[in-house]
């Protein structure tokens, strides 16, 4: 079956996100997805906050921060193109110490993200009670960062789906990949239960799944599955917080409708995407620990997805080593739906126009390794 331009593995937010970029640009696209239960997409809380995980990683910080900018347009292309009330949300991120500990390394994290002239403020014990009057007594102080919405991340699936539909992509869902076919050690196609799928490119964008598909060309992906459980409570009457709460202890995220969002576990247990009673039971009292007044409002609904994260947490962008037909795009962990637009830009320049995708996405950074 041969109709495509380029055939896109995985049907998430990171593989239509490509394929929206890859049409834009006038390129046959074919998506096809098994709809995996515990997809990282559909589970996601939809923060875009680069700024999660400054410390640890500040190489990556810039480009982050550089995904972000790209959301504003990605949301008003999908949105005109699918008439889904699509909308990047809220004041932005609290991320609230409650100890002395905790507050020196947030006085630290405030000193090194001013120092590279990014636009947060650090509230002290009053000024962020004043900010948010529900927040736990025992809050000492909070770094402020007004640049970091959140978005629902299904809406952005509908919107996605939608306009790629309107730019021609084909979406095959419910059609699982059950390998490749190789000829002269090329890869001439992909392989579901009912047809096979040639083009001259193929995209790698399988989410956790992305390991196993690519075992079948006889390469080990360092991206293992990660499972986050999410806990909904509410919906409540009136809301108790504006901001996005992040702690140590976890994350809230208030939602228009009324739900506060809890999240999330880490958790190394294969490809297992169901809830645990004690993960569900320990994210509902870090969130009461948080904001004490939620202790009123009952559990709404609880779902866990699967994280595909790489072994130095950072993106896989670029060719599959030794395969030049071949491109990986997983591995982004927490960041998926942050890194959406710019993995679909990054991948889109690369094939189009042959642009080089940064160093510090490259697959070839862990060959040494394997």
């Amino acid at each position: 079956m041969s109709s495509s331009d380029i055939v896109v593995v995985g049907g998430g937010i990171i593989g239509l996100s490509i394929a929206l970029k890859l049409a834009q640009k006038g390129q046959a696209v074919t998506v096809v997805d098994a709809n995996e239960r515990g997809q990282a997409s559909y589970a996601a809380a939809g923060m875009l906050a680069p700024l999660g995980e400054a410390q640890e990683q500040s190489e990556f910080v810039p480009f982050a921060i550089k995904a972000l900018r790209y959301w504003p347009a990605f949301v008003d292309d999908i949105k005109s193109a699918s008439n889904v009330p699509l909308k990047l949300n809220g004041p932005g991120i609290l991320r609230v110490g409650f100890n002395q500990t905790e507050e020196d390394e947030l006085v630290r994290t405030y000193n090194w993200q001013q120092h590279c002239g990014l636009p947060v403020v650090l509230l002290d014990q009053t000024e962020l009670h004043k900010c948010e009057p529900n927040l736990a007594p025992n809050a000492q102080c909070a770094i402020r960062s007004a640049f970091e919405p959140y978005v629902e991340p299904q809406l952005v699936l509908t919107a996605l789906r939608a306009a790629c539909d309107r730019l021609g992509v084909t979406i095959l869902m419910h059609d699982t990949v059950i390998g490749f076919a190789v000829k002269d050690g090329d890869v001439t196609g992909v392989r579901t239960t009912g047809r096979t799928f040639d083009a001259p490119h193929y995209v790698v964008a399988g989410g956790a799944w992305s390991r196993t598909l690519l075992q079948q060309l006889d390469y080990e992906l360092p991206v293992h599955p990660v499972r986050g459980q999410i806990v909904s409570i509410g919906p409540l009457p009136s809301p108790l917080f504006q901001h996005t709460i992040f702690s140590k202890h976890g994350y809230l995220v208030p939602r228009h409708d009324g739900r506060v969002l809890i999240g999330a576990t880490e958790e190394q247990v294969g490809f297992d995407s169901s809830t645990t009673e004690s993960g569900v039971d320990g994210l509902y009292a870090s969130a009461t620990s948080l904001v004490p007044a939620l202790r009123k409002f009952p559990i709404h609904s609880s779902w866990a997805g699967l994280r595909p994260v790489s072994k130095d947490r950072l993106p896989l962008i670029g060719f599959l080593p030794g395969r030049d037909n071949v491109t990986i795009a997983a591995g982004h962990g927490r960041n998926g739906i942050l890194m959406a637009p710019y993995t679909g830009i990054l991948v889109a320049d690369s094939l189009l126009k042959g642009a080089v995708i940064p160093d510090v996405f490259s697959p070839l950074r862990f060959e040494e390794q394997l």
